[in-house]
């Protein structure tokens, strides 16, 4: 936003021409100070939980103290601006109110975008981490299955080979005697 304005204050007169690049950094510096406190308390709060019902109103009225808070202090900063030009007719006041009330809405959807983002990755994550430990556990008790069946299978194996060739029964249990 500070470019954007800086760039409209480029082609203002001379006289002011740096009055209003002060003030576009100002503007700047306190739309930053105000999201990042708008960051805190949303956070701090969990606005952007998903909870319906007071959260909404909630956000609502930040969004609308942070466009009275930042329309104020650019206000007050033409206020000071030399050769005080008077701000007495208010037409500038309802598009202004509207322009950053859809600012900070917009960084507000946005930020709840991100959030939610990190959220589903977070959550694809902690599901690839169980699905991992399931199949583990699968592996695990197919290990523990095998191996009395291949035990089982082997003993009778090498019992029925004893009816038939005692000394291959004897070499299929791994022992060299010859019987």
């Amino acid at each position: 936003m500070a470019l954007l304005n800086i760039s409209f204050s480029l082609r203002s007169a001379p006289d002011i021409r740096l009055a209003f690049i002060l003030i576009a950094l100002w503007g700047a510096v306190c739309g930053m100070g105000l999201s990042h406190a708008w960051r805190h308390t949303v956070r701090r709060q969990r606005l952007l939980s998903g909870d319906h019902g007071l959260p909404r109103l909630r956000l609502a009225l930040g969004i609308l103290v942070l466009t009275v808070l930042q329309v104020t202090l650019v206000a007050l900063a033409f206020r000071f601006m030399p050769g005080n030009r008077p701000m007495d007719d208010l037409g500038w006041l309802p598009p202004a109110l509207a322009f950053w009330a859809f600012m900070y809405l917009t960084w507000t959807v946005f930020y709840g975008a991100v959030l939610a983002a990190r959220r589903n990755q977070h959550l694809a994550l902690e599901q690839l981490r169980l699905q991992l430990q399931v199949k583990d556990a699968e592996l695990r008790a197919l290990r523990a299955q095998a191996n009395p069946h291949f035990f089982f299978n082997s003993l009778n194996s090498i019992r029925a080979l004893m009816f038939q060739d005692v000394p291959a029964a004897a070499g299929a249990s791994g022992s060299r005697s010859r019987g």
